[in-house]
Parts: structure tokens; sequence; C-alpha cells
């Protein structure tokens, strides 16, 4: 029987797609001026975009210690621990009106928002009254070993 709900995700590949279409238009701009120096800019600040994107890992781990989560590069791995936990659920939510898309934002009805993609969240509220939300995609799992553990 499993005790433990453990998850990493990155940004979706369309989101690549999304940076890669100005890069392109800008491309043949600095082509057809024959902008050498202006490409090798381009190259180099594109090849940081694609490896700084592939980079963004969002782990989210949930435990009989409580639920700890990470956002490489930029959060190191934080632990909320049970007994610190008020309320903890698994959410639908809107990416753009409810958290002003993916990342990490806040927000005023989740606090602060951890997420690379989806639309599904682990919501959590601290006795301190902080409030959390954590991307997940496998919402299935993730309900299930956090009922074993919520009270």
């Amino acid at each position: 029987m499993e005790t433990e709900f453990k998850e990493s995700s990155g940004m979706p590949i369309w989101v690549s797609l999304v940076i890669l279409c100005p890069v392109l238009v800008t491309f043949v701009i600095l082509v057809t001026q024959k902008n050498i120096q202006g490409l090798y800019i381009l190259i180099i600040v594109e090849a940081l975009l694609f490896v700084g994107i592939y980079a963004l890992r969002l782990s989210v781990n949930i435990n009989q210690k409580g639920i700890s989560y990470a956002y490489f590069p930029f959060i190191s791995q934080k632990n909320i621990q049970w007994e610190n936990v008020k309320d903890a659920k698994i959410v639908h939510y809107d990416p753009l009106s409810d958290a002003s898309g993916w990342g990490f934002k806040s927000s005023k009805k989740y606090g602060k928002v951890y997420s690379t993609q989806g639309d599904i969240g682990l919501s959590i509220i601290t006795k301190d009254g902080k409030k959390y939300l954590l991307g997940i995609l496998d919402e299935k799992n993730a309900k299930k070993i956090l009922e074993k553990y919520v009270f």
C-alpha cells in the first residue's frame, strides 16, 4: 500500500513554441539585414531561454511527515509538517483567472501559487493562515495519499 506521493513536472512544450515564434521573426529580420552580431546575441538569448524553461521543475511530495515542494532553480525544498496544516485538499482552479498563469505567483484566493501546467492543485492552508497552491498532474494518486494524512 502506497504511503507517499511524489511528482515532478516541468513547463509544457507549447511554452517553448510560443517563445520561438517571435524569435523566428527576429531571426529572419536579422538575416535579411545581415546583422551577424544581432544573430549571435539572439542565438545566445534563445539558448538561455530554452535551457531555463526546461530546467524549471516543480516537485511535490506528500508523505507521513507532511508536504514538501521545490521549484527548481528558484525555490529550494520547503517542508510543511502535518501539525502545521489546517487544511489540505485537491482543487481544480483556473490558472489564468485564479493565478495569472503558470509559474510562481501570488493569488488572493490561493496565496502563493507554484505551477507548471494544468488546472489541478494541492491547496494548503497552514495554522498560521498562510496559503499555498502546488500544481499537480496526477490528481487520483495525490488525492489517495492525501486522504491518509489529512484529518
